[in-house]
């Protein structure tokens, strides 16, 4: 080992330990950096939808661009979970089974203004749906960067 020593210049040695407290400061910085990212409060987006391949599609698509993400089948689990989790958005199908989308818009709006986005197969649905207070609406079918164009366009305002 004393040999390598002898082999290596004192000046190599002292660039070398450079680099190496550099890097390691460089890994310090950057572990700090993503843990105080860690702590910055994620949206949350309630996905309400009938068909559990829509929900899935929708989940995925969100959850990989830094959303958090609730979701339901059911209209009336909706509203039990909008006083629940507080949604910062929520995403609203209009035909379901149980009570429609336009039934739940009616009631969310009697005690949140949180925004809903309804997405829908029917252009048909797009008036009715804003008169009863939906924030947007984005006909099916879609594609996820449509979905946070607008939630990232109502979340800003």
């Amino acid at each position: 080992m004393s040999r390598i020593c002898n082999i290596i210049s004192p000046d190599f040695m002292t660039i070398l330990y450079r680099r190496i407290y550099n890097f390691y400061e460089y890994a310090a910085n950057t572990v700090r950096q993503v843990a105080m990212e860690g702590l910055k409060a994620r949206q949350c987006v309630l996905v309400v939808d009938d068909h559990p391949q829509v929900l899935r599609f929708v989940e995925i698509g969100l959850r990989v661009r830094g959303f958090d993400v609730i979701t339901t089948t059911s209209g009336r689990q909706a509203l039990e979970m909008m006083e629940e989790v507080k949604p910062d958005v929520m995403l609203l199908d209009i035909v379901m089974p149980e009570i429609s989308g336009f039934e739940v818009l009616e009631e969310l709006r009697a005690f949140s203004k949180v925004p809903v986005i309804v997405l829908s197969g029917s252009i048909e649905n797009r008036d009715e749906a804003l008169r009863l207070g939906a924030s947007a609406f984005v006909p099916k079918p879609f594609e996820p960067d449509e979905i946070v164009r607008e939630i990232s366009s109502l979340l800003s305002r």
